[in-house]
C-alpha cells in the first residue's frame, strides 16, 4: 500500500504541470517482498520488436522516467547487474501520454561463483547457440555494456580526462610521450567505427600510406553484427584475472579480415563487468602481435550509471626487412615499435558541479646519491625518459614526481657533477602503478666505476681489470693530457704488456685491459718519474691515485719570450673545434705511445676503444676512435691518410709507425660529413705522413 501511495503522489505532482511533448512512462521500482525502493537500476523501454528505444536509471527513491519516441506498444525491463531482471506486460502509450506504472523485482541474486567447470574445454559457439553458462555471463556483461552505452550517449557528466600518446619499444618501455588534459561534458571517451562497417571491412582500414586501427566499444559489442561474426566461450582467469570469469570471444572460423579476439572479465561475486581486453588478429606482421590491441575498463557509479574510467589501444610501428633469396628480393613487415593512445578519467562531476568520483594517479619518489663524494646530490634534474615529466632533488637529494600515468618508464637524471665526470647515467627501469609505493634510487657510482665506463666492451672483456684514479701535483690538477703509463712483466699466463692513458680536465685517468692480480708499475708524467705499484682486481674497477713530482723552477733573468700556442691543443676554426697533434709532440710521446690511438686519447670529447684478439690476452688488433657524446651506437671515425680514406682504418691505426706521421687531427662528425660524406658520420681522424699535409715542416722553415 505504501508503494502505491508514493506512486500516486508522483502522479498527482504532475497533474498541475504542463504536459510533456513526448509520451513517457513514469513510476517506481521496488523489491516485491520488502517493498523497499531500488536505486541505481537501469530501466529499459523496449518496442514491440524487443529493441531498446529508451531508458533511465532509478533515483534514490526508486523513481524513474523513460520517454518513448512515438505512440505505440512498449515493455519495461528493469536491470541490475548481479540480480534477476523485472519485466512489465505490454503497455500502450498514446501521443503525449505520461503513463504511471510500478515495477516489482524479486531481488534474487545471480549465481556466477563456481560457474566455470570444464567450460573452457567446450567449443567456441555463436552466442545464440551457446550453453547456459555462456548465456548467463553474456547477460550480465550485456547489462553493464548497455548501461555504459546509455550513459555515454546522454553526455550527463562533466569529465576531467588525461589523455596521452606514447611511442614504446617492443618491450613496452616508453620512448616518448605527449599528453593533454581535457575538461568538459563528454560522451564515449573510447570511440569505435560503426559495427556494420567493422563487420564488412574489418578492424583496420588503409588510408593512403597509413593504417587506421579500431577498437570495439560498448555499442559494437552489443551489436548484432559483432555477435554474428564472433563466437564465445567461458574462460578461467589467470594471473591478473585470477578469480574472475571471462567471456572469451574470437572471430568465427573462416573470417579473413583483420579482427579482434579477447575477453570480457566479470567478478563472479558481484557479477559486475570489470574490463575488456582484446588483441588484433589477421595482421600480416612479424613479431609479438599479442601486444597489439587494447583494454577498456568499466566502473559503476554510486547512482547506478556505468562509465569507462580507463582505456588504451596499442597499434604497431611498422618496419620493413629486405629478404634476398637467390635472385629474388622480398620485403617483410615487422613490428618495430608500438604506438599507444590511452586515457584516464580523473574526475566525474554532475551537471551542478558535485564531485561524484576521482582517481588517484601514479607517483614516483626517490633519492639521488653521489657515491664519488658519499653525499646526496642536490639540484639534480630527474626525468621520465621520453616525456616532459621531471622534478628537482632537494638538499637531501630527494625528489617526488606526482600525477603521472601508469606504465613502464626509464628514469634518468642530469647534474653538473655528472657532466664534469663525463658520466651519462644508465636509465633505471620502473613500472608505475596507481596506488603503489613507487620508489627508485639513482646514483653517480664510485669514481672508479664512472671512469671504467669509458672503456669499451672489448676492453672490459673477461679476464682483465681496470685501473682508474686521479692525478695530483702538489694538491692541484695537472694540465689535461698528462700521460699515465702502466707496465707489467710477464706473470703466469699473462704476457708482459703496457697501457697508456691521459688525464682529463679534472686530472682523472682510466687504463683498460689490465691483467688482474699482476704487479703493475704506474707512473704519471714523463718517463723517469716515480712509479707506484698497483694490482688490478678482476671483479671490479680498482681505484689508484697518482702524484706528479713538483716541477723544477727555471729562472731566466731579463729574458722576455713571446710563446706561441702549444701545437697540440684544441683550437677553433670557423666555429668547429679541431683537435690536432703535430710532429714535435709526436716525437716527445713516442716513449709512451704505442700506436696512433694513444696520440688522440687526450683529445676533448674523444674516446679510444681497443679491439682485442679472441686468443691471447693483451693483443690489440684494432683501434676505434669515437665521439664520446655519441658513443652508444656511433660508428668509428673514418681514417683519412694523406686525403685518402683507408678501408681497414682500425688496423691501420695500430700498424702505422709513429715515426712516419706528420700530424693527426680529429674532426667532429658534423664538419667531417660535409668534407668526406656519410662515411665520416662518426667523425674523421685525418693523418698526414712525413712531409705532407698543411702542418708539414718545409725545408728552411
Amino acid at each position: 500500500m505504501a508503494r502505491w501511495k508514493r506512486l500516486l503522489a508522483v502522479v498527482c505532482a504532475l497533474a498541475g504541470a504542463r504536459s510533456l511533448d513526448a509520451q513517457a512512462v513514469r513510476g517506481e521500482l521496488v523489491e516485491g517482498a520488502s517493498g523497499r525502493p531500488v536505486a541505481g537500476a537501469f530501466v529499459v523501454l523496449l518496442d514491440a520488436a524487443g529493441k531498446q528505444v529508451g531508458g533511465g536509471f532509478t533515483d534514490a527513491a526508486g523513481g524513474f522516467l523513460v520517454q518513448a519516441p512515438a505512440p505505440g506498444s512498449y515493455t519495461l525491463r528493469a536491470e541490475r547487474v548481479g540480480y534477476a531482471a523485472a519485466r512489465s506486460p505490454a503497455l500502450r502509450l498514446a501521443a503525449g501520454q505520461t503513463l504511471a506504472y510500478g515495477l516489482e523485482t524479486s531481488g534474487a541474486a545471480v549465481q556466477l561463483e563456481g560457474l566455470v567447470v570444464q567450460a573452457e574445454k567446450r567449443r567456441c559457439a555463436a552466442l545464440p547457440e551457446a550453453g547456459e553458462q555462456t548465456a548467463a555471463l553474456w547477460e550480465e556483461a550485456r547489462k553493464a555494456l548497455g548501461a555504459a552505452a546509455w550513459t555515454e550517449s546522454r553526455r550527463r557528466f562533466r569529465y576531467s580526462i588525461q589523455q596521452h600518446e606514447r611511442v614504446m619499444d617492443v618491450a613496452l618501455r616508453v620512448q616518448s610521450e605527449q599528453g593533454r588534459r581535457l575538461v568538459g561534458y563528454a560522451g564515449s571517451p573510447f570511440v569505435a567505427a560503426p559495427a556494420e562497417r567493422l563487420a564488412r571491412e574489418g578492424f583496420t582500414r588503409q588510408e593512403g600510406d597509413s593504417t587506421v586501427y579500431y577498437g570495439p566499444d560498448a555499442a559494437v559489442l552489443l551489436s548484432d553484427e559483432f555477435l554474428d561474426t564472433h563466437c564465445f566461450r567461458v574462460q578461467q582467469g589467470e594471473g591478473e584475472t585470477r578469480g574472475m570469469v571471462g567471456l572469451a570471444f574470437e572471430p568465427v572460423r573462416g573470417r579473413r579480415l583483420a579482427d579482434v579476439r579477447g575477453a570480457l572479465w566479470i567478478d563472479p561475486r558481484s557479477a559486475e563487468l570489470r574490463h575488456l581486453e582484446f588483441q588484433y588478429t589477421g595482421l600480416e606482421l612479424r613479431g609479438a602481435t599479442d601486444r597489439l590491441g587494447g583494454r577498456v575498463e568499466f566502473e559503476r557509479l554510486p547512482g547506478g550509471e556505468w562509465i569507462v574510467p580507463r582505456w588504451r589501444i596499442r597499434v604497431p610501428v611498422v618496419g620493413t626487412d629486405t629478404l634476398r633469396v637467390a635472385a629474388n628480393q622480398f620485403e617483410r613487415r615487422r613490428i618495430a615499435g608500438i604506438r599507444e593512445a590511452a586515457g584516464e578519467v580523473l574526475e566525474v562531476r554532475s551537471p551542478s558541479g558535485e564531485l561524484i568520483r576521482s582517481t588517484a594517479r601514479a607517483s614516483l619518489a626517490g633519492v639521488v646519491w653521489d657515491s664519488t663524494r658519499a653525499a646526496p646530490l642536490a639540484g639534480a634534474r630527474v626525468r621520465l625518459a621520453g616525456t616532459a615529466v621531471e622534478a628537482e632533488t632537494d638538499a637531501e637529494g630527494r625528489f617526488r614526481i606526482a600525477d603521472v600515468s601508469e606504465g613502464r618508464f626509464s628514469v634518468v637524471f642530469t647534474h653538473p657533477r655528472a657532466d664534469s665526470l663525463e658520466y651519462a647515467g644508465r636509465p633505471v627501469a620502473v613500472e608505475l602503478r596507481r596506488g603503489a609505493d613507487n620508489q627508485v634510487r639513482l646514483a653517480v657510482p664510485p669514481l672508479a666505476v664512472v671512469l671504467a665506463g669509458r672503456c669499451s666492451p672489448a676492453e672490459r672483456r673477461a679476464g682483465t681489470g681496470v685501473v682508474a684514479g686521479t692525478v695530483r701535483q702538489e694538491g692541484a690538477v695537472p694540465p689535461p693530457g698528462t700521460p699515465v703509463l702502466l707496465t707489467w712483466a710477464a706473470a703466469g699466463t699473462a704476457p708482459a704488456g703496457r697501457a697508456l692513458a691521459w688525464t682529463d680536465a679534472g686530472g682523472r685517468y682510466v687504463a683498460c685491459a689490465v691483467p688482474p692480480g699482476v704487479a703493475v708499475q704506474a707512473r704519471a708524467g714523463p718517463a723517469g718519474s716515480v712509479a707506484a705499484e698497483v694490482r688490478a682486481a678482476a671483479d671490479r674497477p680498482t681505484l689508484h691515485d697518482l702524484a706528479l713530482p713538483a716541477p723544477r723552477a727555471v729562472v731566466l733573468e731579463g729574458l722576455a719570450v713571446t710563446a706561441p700556442a702549444p701545437e697540440g691543443r684544441a683550437v677553433r676554426a670557423g666555429g668547429t673545434r679541431t683537435d690536432l697533434v703535430l710532429r714535435s709532440e709526436i716525437e716527445a710521446l713516442r716513449s709512451v705511445a704505442g700506436h696512433v690511438g694513444d696520440l688522440v686519447r687526450r683529445f676533448p670529447g674523444v674516446a679510444v676503444q681497443e679491439d682485442y684478439a679472441n686468443s691471447g690476452a693483451g693483443i690489440v688488433q684494432g683501434v676505434c676512435v669515437v665521439e664520446r657524446r655519441k658513443m652508444l651506437g656511433n660508428p668509428c671515425a673514418a681514417v683519412i691518410i694523406d686525403d685518402v680514406e683507408v678501408v681497414e682504418g682500425m688496423r691501420e691505426l695500430i700498424s702505422r709507425p709513429l715515426s712516419e706521421i706528420e700530424s693527426v687531427q680529429f674532426i667532429p662528425s658534423v664538419a667531417a660529413m660535409g668534407r668526406y660524406g656519410t662515411a665520416a658520420r662518426g667523425g674523421a681522424l685525418v693523418i698526414y705522413t712525413a712531409g705532407k699535409g698543411p702542418h708539414a715542416r718545409r725545408p728552411g722553415s
